[in-house]
């Protein structure tokens, strides 16, 4: 998606010193990764419940594309 140069790249490297925009960065792709490990298999499992186990395709739109 479009998006995601700008949410994990420029504004994150374009908010702080120069010296830490490699931190910015990485802060920002940890908190993704943790809360898309933590949070997205449970939403993924709940969603399969209630309807079809392809509901979980439909928690991923970025896989769609």
């Amino acid at each position: 998606m479009a998006y995601q140069a700008i949410v994990m790249f420029i504004l994150p490297g374009k908010s702080i010193p120069i010296a830490l925009m490699a931190t910015a960065t990485s802060v920002v792709i940890l908190i993704g990764e943790l809360v898309g490990g933590s949070f997205g298999p449970s939403v993924a499992g709940y969603l399969s419940d209630q309807s079809t186990l392809a509901a979980a395709l439909w928690f991923q739109p970025s896989y769609l594309n």
